[in-house]
């Protein structure tokens, strides 16, 4: 199933209602469909403005899970209804107000499917890193992975130092020294950098 054909599930459209909205025949439809042809740019950029998905090379290839989800997320947020509500609210003074809120239908299911879009997407990330190689030198990261999956799996304890470790390594060094629940402060990661450069590892 290329990429059309899942779009226009998720937005319950018929192939030709598309046809009509493209001034093309039905006909036409089904043959990038069949993959007898491929569909040309100028009806690419049709598609994507009728859609509103920006990503043009979606509706030709076969999506990945983690594609899907976007799909569907970019769906909900495009036809997501908002709604203002009024609630009333005390200040510190202890005076009244009436205050407007925006609601949105959809904030719940684009939740939930983000965090499922992330997932997915490490899942892929994971899977090219362990299938997606050749030569020798990869089997090293395997090893890296099964043992970061060991850790995960064992106590609480090393599921701190782990995590401890990869901020160091991922966001210590691009953020303003900012200390996150359960992750040390800045000097433990002073003295962990000197450490570091004196076994000449960083």
């Amino acid at each position: 199933m290329i990429g059309l054909e899942y779009i226009c599930r998720t937005y319950e459209m018929e192939y030709k209602e598309v046809a009509n909205k493209l001034n093309i025949k039905p006909q036409t439809i089904n043959s990038w469909l069949r993959g007898k042809r491929e569909i040309p740019k100028e009806r690419l950029k049709q598609l994507s403005q009728l859609f509103g998905i920006e990503e043009e090379r979606y509706f030709q290839k076969v999506l990945t899970r983690a594609e899907q989800l976007e799909i569907k997320i970019i769906h909900y947020r495009n036809t997501d209804v908002f709604y203002e509500t009024e609630t009333s609210k005390i200040d510190e003074e202890g005076k009244e107000h009436t205050v407007k809120e925006t609601y949105s239908e959809a904030r719940g299911i684009i939740h939930y499917l983000t965090r499922k879009h992330r997932q997915a997407l490490l899942l892929e990330q994971v899977e090219k890193l362990t299938l997606n190689y050749s030569g020798y030198g990869r089997e090293y990261e395997i090893k890296t992975l099964e043992n970061v999956v060991k850790l995960l799996e064992e106590n609480a304890q090393k599921t701190k130092i782990m995590d401890a470790l990869l901020y160091y390594l991922t966001d210590f060094k691009n953020k303003e020294c900012e200390t996150q629940e359960g992750i040390p402060d800045q000097g433990f990661y002073n003295k962990f950098e000197e450490l570091l450069k004196e076994y000449k590892l960083l």
